[in-house]
């Protein structure tokens, strides 16, 4: 029989086994299995978690998940909200070296295709912008040029 909605049900959390107390609206809407959301999380691998927020298309991988104000995605690892494109290269191609930004080759923000990314400095960056003609700035792309390396 189901709860009803306002109704309090002790259950067993399968993560960590330890008794919790779900109220009965979580219980007929299929939640209220896991004591927490560090349990829920636990039971998949991070690769997998950042996998099911993915569209693969030939080309792009399209994130799914959320997307900030600039166009960016966004994963949450943990405590903590990161990029979902760095995230993407260092399940994919290791960690970046230290000061090392992520940076797009195909210029979608919210791709996180591995092959279409690399490490480099903010001026690699800036250089990439330039050269594709995309980099909005109130400086003349020859004042940028002459601050870049």
């Amino acid at each position: 029989m189901k709860p009803k909605w306002r109704e309090k049900v002790s259950k067993t959390c399968p993560a960590c086994m330890k008794g919790f107390v779900a109220n009965g609206w979580n219980i007929v809407r299929g939640a209220g299995v896991y004591c927490s959301r560090r349990c829920f999380d636990a039971r998949r691998t991070p690769t997998e978690r950042f996998l099911e927020k993915v569209e693969q298309t030939a080309g792009c991988w399209l994130w799914r998940g959320c997307i900030t104000r600039g166009g960016y995605g966004q994963f949450r690892d943990g405590k903590h909200a990161r990029f979902a494109h760095r995230v993407a290269y260092e399940l994919f191609v290791g960690p970046p070296l230290p000061g090392l930004q992520i940076c797009h080759r195909c210029d979608v923000r919210h791709c996180v295709n591995p092959d279409h990314l690399f490490a480099g400095s903010q001026s690699d960056n800036v250089r990439d912008a330039l050269a594709k003609g995309r980099h909005v700035s109130g400086f003349s792309v020859a004042a940028v040029a002459r601050w870049t390396p």
